[in-house]
């Protein structure tokens, strides 16, 4: 009896293993996978917006839609279709319209979108893909930043190859520390971060920060009259973060506030309030 049992238990066993095998995750099991991020809550409380994503077997890419749902669990429905990628929605305070950004129109731009009909335009011509949205707290504006390339005065100047020749690629000259980034196959370009406001019914995109450093986390004040910005302004940012402890850079992280930036002030020239040395605050300063 002990060695039918034994016997049935192994087969169990064997049988338990085989399915297992058979239900493994596989390599290509990915393109099947989809997941949600960046949830943005409407300024009532009842609906969710989010960025879906999916991924395409044929072509080796994944895609991203906006999609809503109701705070109870209802409505769940797409807002975006295709394969445009759209992302970083953004509620209006008054919850009527969302901002985000979509290849839709070819280039990634800034597109909003009325919740009540579902009308969408594109409000920006960029030649950069724009980043970090935020409404003004009236909702006239949009406050977003956008990596501007930087290119520095050559070292030498190479000879012109001839007319129908076949030369090899001149060589590529790299002076900045950040010329690789995951997923990208290309040298990354010399570039620096910098804050623009466009108006949310569309419009120019006016420049309001300049410098050859990055312009990081720019948020509005309540009173819709200032912005404040984190910069490293001693061009040291993109160097280890390790060395900080042992002395060998200090680097200053600062604060900044542009106050009025509907004037057109240079946050370069605005008041600092707060610097941090090697991650810890430094002395208060103001200008």
């Amino acid at each position: 009896m002990r060695t039918i049992i034994a016997i049935s238990l192994y087969l169990f066993s064997v049988s338990l293993v085989l399915n297992a095998q058979k239900e493994a995750f596989d390599y290509l099991d990915v393109f099947n996978l989809q997941m949600v991020a960046n949830p943005e809550i409407s300024p009532d409380g009842g609906r969710i917006v989010y960025t879906r994503h999916q991924f395409d077997i044929m072509e080796d890419r994944r895609y991203t839609n906006l999609w809503q749902i109701n705070f109870d669990g209802l409505n769940h429905r797409p807002l975006t279709s295709g394969k445009s990628n759209y992302t970083s929605p953004v509620w209006s305070p008054d919850g009527g319209r969302i901002a985000y950004v979509s290849a839709e129109e070819g280039s990634s731009q800034i597109f909003v979108r009325w919740m009540d009909s579902g009308e969408t335009v594109s409000i920006t011509n960029l030649q950069q893909t724009p980043s970090g949205i935020q409404w003004s707290p009236d909702g006239e504006m949009l406050l977003f930043s956008m990596r501007i390339p930087h290119q520095r005065p050559s070292m030498v100047s190479l000879p012109q190859s001839p007319e129908g020749s076949n030369w090899a690629p001149p060589p590529v000259v790299i002076e900045h520390v950040q010329y690789r980034s995951d997923g990208n196959p290309d040298f990354v370009e010399e570039g620096f971060r910098q804050l623009f406001l466009v108006s949310s019914v569309g419009g120019a995109a006016r420049q309001l920060s300049e410098g050859l450093f990055n312009h990081n986390y720019a948020t509005w004040a309540p009173e819709g009259k200032s912005i404040l910005f984190t910069a490293d302004t001693t061009g040291m940012e993109a160097l280890d973060i390790n060395l900080l402890s042992t002395g060998t850079v200090s680097p200053y992280h600062q604060i900044f506030i542009l106050s009025s930036p509907n004037t057109g002030l240079n946050p370069c020239r605005g008041r600092t309030l707060m610097s941090i040395c090697a991650g810890h605050p430094c002395p208060w300063s103001g200008r």
